[in-house]
């Protein structure tokens, strides 16, 4: 199962301020937090398996973490952390309050309309179903479902990956940037595979590359950031930031390779976004 990887397992530190609010970049496949051991069972995948919370409890000795947002499993990026309980519930409430701004990066199949390059606001309302998955819900039942607002703007059209290799043909990607208004469960995972451009490797969702569940090697989704007033300089804001590094994986789109004279690598489309 992955990541049992050789390097990179372990959350980078971004950011911390003095004893009150730490920052992480966390890796993808690794969880925030061990569930409860439940009887005659174990809470580790593997034996080797870490956690964001190991990391802390390791970095800061004898002090419990506070986790002041969640990242899914095979999501990377900016984690908060918490030293304190007056922090905790100090970002606690800018979480509920709405005023964090939440940034994204992920890769997405297909070609979105040019209407994605100047940024579309996707507000498909979510529903639960009996698994693990999310789904939009339809007209008849608005009343019932949550609301959801993301922002969505296209930074750059390619290819994935690199270089087409054993027999497999390059696939259309868009790089987007992505901007939750509003925190659902799987948000962003939905509303991108409802508009009809799934996150590459997002399995639950339809982003199987080549129709393959499991054809790539993670989720290309990131939290590259956050931004949220100060809690010890009234009046400015503090911004953190952590990168991914999707562009080294991509090759170049198909409009690219054309006007350099190159042959088209060919490849499934996928069908254009909706928006409400």
């Amino acid at each position: 199962r992955q990541p049992r990887r050789l390097c990179g397992y372990t959350p980078a530190l971004v950011w911390q301020h003095g004893d009150g609010l730490v920052a992480v970049n966390k890796p993808w496949g690794m969880r925030v937090h061990l569930p409860p051991a439940q009887e005659g069972g174990q809470r580790q995948v593997w034996p080797e398996e870490l956690t964001v919370h190991n990391w802390f409890r390791d970095t800061f000795p004898g002090e419990k973490p506070r986790t002041c947002n969640r990242l899914d499993f095979a999501t990377s990026g900016v984690m908060l952390i918490a030293r304190s309980k007056e922090v905790k519930r100090y970002m606690q409430k800018l979480f509920e309050k709405r005023q964090v701004c939440k940034m994204y990066t992920a890769l997405v199949l297909g070609n979105p309309p040019q209407a994605w390059d100047k940024g579309v606001w996707l507000t498909y309302a979510l529903m639960d179903t009996d698994g693990f998955a999310r789904r939009v819900a339809s007209d008849t039942e608005i009343e019932d479902a949550q609301t959801a607002e993301t922002f969505v703007k296209v930074l750059r059209r390619a290819t994935w990956p690199l270089a087409a290799e054993g027999g497999r043909p390059q696939l259309d990607v868009s790089l987007v940037e992505v901007r939750p208004r509003t925190g659902r469960r799987h948000q962003i995972r939905a509303h991108l595979s409802a508009a009809g451009h799934p996150i590459l490797g997002d399995d639950a969702y339809g982003g199987n590359p080549w129709g393959e569940r499991g054809g790539s090697y993670r989720m290309f989704l990131h939290a590259t950031g956050l931004e949220f007033p100060r809690w010890d300089v009234p009046g400015e804001n503090m911004t953190i930031t952590a990168r991914s590094d999707f562009e080294l994986e991509l090759g170049e789109s198909r409009a690219e390779s054309e006007a350099a004279g190159a042959t088209p690598v060919g490849g499934p489309s996928f069908g254009g976004a909706r928006q409400r």
